[in-house]
């Protein structure tokens, strides 16, 4: 693909699916640790936000509960 030049959606496409099979292919990872290292980063960046989504929710049940 050359800078600036315009793609129809099917050739952006087709042109994306390659670069996308490049990148895989030359990767020094494989696709299972890459999946691995990203869940485990996810976990990481979000455990802070899911525990107070957490505590929330169980509040709202208990809440629920004695003014219902």
């Amino acid at each position: 693909m050359f800078v600036g030049e315009r793609l129809s959606d099917e050739k952006f496409k087709e042109v994306a699916d390659n670069n996308l099979k490049s990148a895989l292919e030359n990767s020094s990872f494989t696709l299972k640790e890459r999946t691995k290292y990203f869940k485990k980063k996810l976990k990481k960046e979000y455990f802070f936000e899911l525990t107070i989504e957490m505590i929330i929710i169980v509040f709202f049940i208990i809440y629920g509960f004695y003014h219902g």
